[in-house]
């Protein structure tokens, strides 16, 4: 199930924030968002970009996030509009107009 796979790459994340005796593993996360991205998960993808732009478990890589990140823009991802992620939407757009 990719919505599973996803929320495993938050579980990875995050830890116990969203499963109680879960430690934080960043490697697990980008693992978990690769395979669901890999497979259409908008969520996933644009939580992979993040990995990929503050080099989190699979190193820093402005082009590979925006890839993602556009990616899940184009799978209609609501993510871009999240206030969580607005240091992250200066950044994209930036990278976006220079390549």
């Amino acid at each position: 199930e990719i919505t599973a796979m996803w929320a495993l790459g938050l579980c990875g994340c995050h830890g116990g924030a969203f499963a109680p005796g879960f430690e934080p593993d960043p490697q697990l996360a980008a693992e978990w968002f690769q395979k669901a991205a890999d497979m259409g998960h908008a969520g996933a993808q644009y939580c992979l970009g993040l990995c990929f732009a503050y080099g989190t478990a699979v190193g820093h890589d402005e082009s590979t996030a925006v890839l993602w990140s556009s990616r899940a823009r184009d799978e209609g991802s609501e993510w871009e509009r999240d206030p969580r992620f607005s240091a992250f939407r200066p950044r994209v757009t930036t990278w976006e107009s220079a390549s």
